[in-house]
């Protein structure tokens, strides 16, 4: 059981890492600024699944 929980945090890290990347690629971009274009954590979650 507890190994489960392990993944579980590892794939949250992973999921909140990419998310962290997508931000940082829009400033990158010029959008930076939470706007309509950016994804919220969850839904950049739905889309990856």
């Amino acid at each position: 059981m507890n190994k489960n929980k392990h993944k579980k945090n590892q794939l949250d890290l992973i999921k909140k890492a990419k998310y962290n990347q997508y931000l940082a690629k829009l400033k990158f971009c010029g959008i930076g600024k939470r706007n309509k274009l950016t994804l919220s954590y969850d839904e950049f979650v739905k889309k990856m699944l």
